[in-house]
């Protein structure tokens, strides 16, 4: 049976990583609760490579030594043991699944009794595994701490990003949200404060005529909430992700526990909502009782001051991709009249689009023209 078993696996293995990465795409997770970069990638890859190893023989301890360092580098990373065991899990399920539609197990379905037993055998192990890795590293991570002076704390979270505080705080759920998927809209009810890990959040408001106006536009380490209170500034907006995008997600009710205990990351939200105020302010009034035009060259100017990326030649290149349909609704305008503004400034070389991405050519005189 473990010739048979490993020639099966073996061919499958396409098989698993399609189904997986397609999981992944319908789901919004993945075993990396933080960053999934191309090292990552790398290590899931080993994974599943000797997750097939023990289910085709009995060498498994590479496997489960794998999992238990995954486990340390999870609980570095401030992951969450739940998410990480129930991934595991999910995992497991889905090797079940494909092998067991395998035509040589629906041949013979006698080989699924053994083959269940020994998944359910290596999911057990496999979850200890981790556990155990995530569980002893959070004890040197405490320990760590404790051997802190106040002090020494103390500056070193004065030095910590807003991610890594909020990171630190187990009150938040980690959140991912697709390309153009809304984080809420009016009538949720939901009072909840939302920090974004990674990608792109707009807030806006859609007005009577069904246009709509942008108040801000969001990245990395920046703060947004979503309001029940009718008087609320947040009270009638939508938020959206305008590339696939990940937050951290609060319930307000829980907010006083978090002033108390982490004064820090209490001050860091106060910041980050009077910078948001003032950059919703700024960009209001470079919209309001201005032509198509000159709204369309203020935002632009917004997204190269806070998104752009310099390049050679004096360019500044917006790092994400504008539909022309996504600025006509950032500046309460039409489609065809934005496509039209756009192609008037590529034939003054002042912006270049390629692929949707924007690229400023010349930032002074785009200046000069809302000055």
């Amino acid at each position: 049976m473990s010739n048979e078993l490993a020639t099966v696996l073996a061919n499958l293995k396409p098989v698993f990583r399609l189904r997986w990465a397609n999981m992944i795409e319908q789901r919004g997770f993945n075993i990396e609760v933080a960053q999934f970069d191309p090292t990552v990638r790398s290590r899931h890859a080993q994974l599943w490579e000797e997750l097939l190893v023990a289910l085709s023989c009995d060498t498994n301890e590479k496997y489960f030594s794998l999992l238990e360092k995954e486990g340390r580098l999870q609980a570095r990373a401030g992951s969450r043991v739940e998410a990480l065991i129930t991934q595991l899990t999910m995992i497991i399920n889905l090797v079940w699944e494909v092998i067991s539609s395998t035509p040589e197990f629906e041949a013979s379905p006698q080989l699924l009794r053994p083959m269940t037993k020994k998944l359910n055998s290596l999911r057990s192990q496999a979850e200890a595994s981790l556990l155990g890795g995530f569980t002893m590293e959070n004890l040197i991570i405490e320990q760590e701490r404790a051997r802190e002076s106040t002090q020494a704390r103390q500056e070193r979270l004065s030095k910590a990003s807003l991610v890594d505080l909020v990171k630190s705080v187990s009150a938040f759920r980690m959140v991912r949200y697709r390309h153009e998927q809304l984080v809420f809209q009016p009538g949720d009810n939901r009072p909840t404060l939302y920090f974004i890990l990674a990608g792109r959040i707009r807030v806006y408001e859609i007005l009577p005529d069904a246009r709509s106006i942008t108040f801000s536009i969001l990245g990395p380490g920046e703060v947004f909430a979503q309001s029940g209170a009718r008087d609320s500034y947040f009270h009638d907006v939508y938020a959206e992700a305008m590339q696939d995008s990940t937050v951290a997600a609060i319930q307000e009710n829980a907010l006083t526990g978090l002033m108390e205990d982490s004064p820090l990351l209490a001050s860091r939200i106060i910041d980050s909502f009077s910078q948001q105020l003032s950059q919703s302010q700024i960009l209001i009034e470079g919209l309001i009782g201005r032509d198509v035009g000159l709204r369309l060259v203020s935002l632009l100017l917004k997204l190269a001051t806070e998104f752009g990326v310099h390049q050679p030649k004096d360019e500044i290149k917006i790092e994400f991709d504008l539909t022309h349909q996504t600025l006509a609704d950032m500046i309460g305008s039409n489609r065809v009249t934005v496509t039209r503004k756009l192609s008037l400034l590529q034939q003054k070389k002042l912006i270049r689009i390629d692929r949707g991405a924007v690229s400023i050519l010349d930032h002074h005189a785009l200046q000069e023209m809302v000055a």
